[in-house]
């Protein structure tokens, strides 16, 4: 009988001393986990605010913004730039069949996440990736030389024709872009007055 009572209290104690020791394992495995979905969602902030960066924003967006802003919240013109200097950085690498669209953008803001639930800025979308270690591993500066020389061919355009345009290259609507697009690459092309003057096809 009393080694029967000797065993039940060795066995309390024992009992005692693992709840002792799970009660500060569970509240350190929890804050664990916790202080994990913290740094991830630091880590995912940052990698939005490293994605908006890479795309032009409308006025009330702001590049720092670290979550989801979805297409409506994009420069088209701007981002149509963007991608025309990106696009010739890669052919004239030979990187045929890898060119970005306005539309790729659009469906790519189009969610924040895939159809399985992943995040959209963490899978998939390589085309995407590429465009944005481009834009921060050099791009940024390609892009302002491509202003420049949209700056210059409207320049020259102004002096053949006063008055047609009023606005600066970066304040231009993408088919009068697309004009001083096809002139700078070819000096012979005429730019179509109409789409100038803001007229699609000739017409007010």
């Amino acid at each position: 009988m009393e080694k029967n009572r000797n065993w039940a209290l060795a066995l309390g104690i024992l009992l005692q001393c693992v709840l002792g020791v799970a009660s500060i394992a569970v509240p350190y495995h929890e804050r664990k986990l916790e202080l994990e979905k913290e740094v991830d969602k630091k880590i995912l902030e940052i990698e939005y605010i490293t994605q908006n960066g890479a795309f032009p924003r409308v006025e009330g967006h702001y590049a720092e913004e670290g979550y989801y802003v979805g297409y409506d919240a994009i420069d088209e013109p701007g981002m149509y730039i963007r991608l025309a200097a990106y696009n010739e950085w890669l052919s004239e690498r030979g990187y045929e069949g890898r060119e970005l669209t306005l539309a790729d953008i659009e469906e790519y803001l189009s969610s924040e996440y895939n159809e399985d639930g992943s995040l959209r800025i963490r899978s998939g979308y390589e085309a995407i990736r590429e465009y944005e270690d481009w834009y921060y591993e050099g791009g940024d500066g390609d892009i302002e030389d491509y202003w420049s020389e949209l700056d210059q061919t409207l320049a020259e355009y102004r002096e053949e024709n006063p008055g047609v345009v009023k606005n600066d290259a970066r304040n231009l609507e993408i088919l009068q872009l697309e004009e001083l697009i096809q002139k700078k690459n070819d000096p012979t092309y005429e730019i179509r007055l109409e789409i100038m003057e803001g007229k699609e096809d000739g017409k007010e």
